[in-house]
């Protein structure tokens, strides 16, 4: 399974990492504790490659646009 990082989200939000954390627990998501390679194994909030579709989605119909 693949998982998007807080960071990556609130990068395609196009707002601050505890601002896109607020948002999404406000819509129902619930994150994830893992470990990626990329930050040295530390521990990062992520959410499903599913949910983070689900959730762009949502954030298109609250009419906000994202980045890519």
């Amino acid at each position: 399974m693949e998982y998007v990082r807080l960071v990556e989200i609130a990068k395609v939000f196009g707002i601050d990492k505890s601002n896109v954390r607020k948002y999404l627990l406000s819509k129902g998501f619930v994150f994830l504790k893992k470990r990626f390679e990329e930050t040295r194994n530390q521990m990062n909030l992520c959410l499903s490659k599913e949910d983070f579709e689900k959730a762009k989605k949502m954030r298109v119909a609250d009419e906000f646009k994202l980045n890519y």
